[in-house]
């Protein structure tokens, strides 16, 4: 496959901040980003240039910092493809060491770890092209194709498939492949459903969504008085657009630890919805945001959304829970245990508040990030830069507010 090195504003995003770390020598260079996707594909997939780069600058530092005393002249193309659920993982292509090497296996440890932006309807992957200690490496031509780094796991999974796949996107099905059960992180306490109850409960997600009208609120007309409760960063987006008014819905407060060393604790605003008027007012405002239709996708959790919302609620993991994929949204819906009416609702997209801290005064826009360290996923919080950021949770991906 070809790829063109220049393929819009993503890449010249990407292009800037090469140039930011070729400034200073040291043992890792970067020489150029190769992007995989044209830019079509990559805002499809639900991830800004901006998130990008961000997050490409993380990797760039680490590997910077694992080579800072490195000698030995190398080059070397770090191969990242990061899938839904905050997922990602590493390949690496070494003119000189082998499978194996002891650095590389730690380097991929360490670029594992930091927590990757969401993706959606499918894997986003780029190579860092880099020199270390110096080496001798001339960037590709912008003017001409190139064929981008490819890893030797991925060129045998190519020849399986006989040359026929679709690059990257079924390569990646081949050599990392969903798992059929989630990974739950350690300390966070998940109850499994019978595989019924889970059937039921994906069965009836998936109608709620392709049938008209839209009725997800309304699976809980049970008349047994049970709640639907919406999480904060779902409440903040369809409070804050004019979706909803909040004052016609029960109110739920979520407290969150900013800093539990130092004992600051914030709080954000939920809304649950109980009785047949507050679903109904509940459907038709999520009808408007989400824009149900038939093209959704229900996965399980993964590792770093379930360590993601178990920051957020106070009660265990109980299944049936799902996300969904739709519209450029993750959405988690957790059903109570039976698998009929949902209990909670939240939607993890781009999880960025502003929150309320004792004595009233507001924080400055965080937004969430899950990072890891050995088996323990943990819940960062990043300062990001005037209303911009947090007003980025509430758009849909065309960019415009609904």
């Amino acid at each position: 496959m070809k790829v063109l090195l220049v393929v819009g504003v993503f890449t010249r995003l990407c292009l800037a901040l090469q140039a930011t770390f070729a400034e200073t020598k040291r043992g890792f260079e970067t020489v150029n980003i190769v992007l995989y996707h044209p830019d079509p594909v990559l805002r499809d997939r639900g991830i800004s240039a901006e998130a990008l780069s961000a997050y490409i600058k993380k990797l760039q530092a680490a590997c910077v910092g694992v080579f800072a005393d490195e000698t030995k002249p190398d080059s070397l193309d770090v191969v990242i493809a990061v899938k839904p659920g905050m997922r990602s993982r590493v390949w690496f292509i070494s003119a000189t060491r082998s499978q194996g090497d002891s650095r590389l296996d730690s380097l991929g440890r360490k670029l594992e770890s930091i927590g990757p932006p969401g993706v959606l309807n499918g894997p986003v992957v780029f190579a860092i092209s880099a020199t270390i200690a110096g080496a001798e490496r001339k960037p590709p031509d912008s003017k001409e194709g190139f064929s981008p780094p490819t890893p030797r796991e991925w060129e045998e999974a190519s020849r399986k498939l006989g040359g026929q796949a679709a690059y990257p996107d079924d390569i990646l099905q081949i050599i990392w492949p969903d798992e059929a059960e989630p990974e739950i992180p350690e300390g966070v306490r998940y109850i499994k459903a019978s595989a019924a109850a889970n059937e039921k409960a994906s069965d009836l997600l998936r109608d709620a969504f392709t049938s008209q009208p839209f009725h997800l609120a309304e699976l809980n007309n049970k008349g047994s008085g049970q709640q639907f409760m919406v999480g904060p960063f779902l409440t903040g987006n369809l409070t804050q657009n004019g979706s909803i008014d909040a004052s016609r819905f029960l109110p739920v407060l979520y407290a969150i630890p900013l800093d539990k060393a130092k004992g600051i604790t914030a709080q954000m605003s939920g809304l649950a919805a109980r009785s047949a008027e507050q679903r109904s007012d509940l459907d038709q405002a999520l009808a408007k945001w989400i824009a149900a239709g038939p093209d959704i996708r229900i996965r399980k959790l993964s590792p770093r959304e379930l360590a993601l919302i178990w920051y957020f609620i106070s009660w265990d993991v109980n299944e049936p829970i799902f996300v969904i994929e739709h519209g450029g949204r993750s959405l988690v819906v957790n059903f109570y245990g039976d698998g009929k009416s949902i209990f909670w609702l939240e939607d993890i997209s781009a999880p960025c508040f502003h929150a309320k801290l004792k004595g009233g005064a507001s924080t400055p826009c965080y937004c969430s990030v899950v990072n890891q360290e050995g088996s323990k996923y943990f819940v960062d919080f990043e300062p990001r830069g005037g209303e911009d950021a947090c007003s980025a949770a509430r758009t849909n991906k065309s960019g415009s507010e609904k």
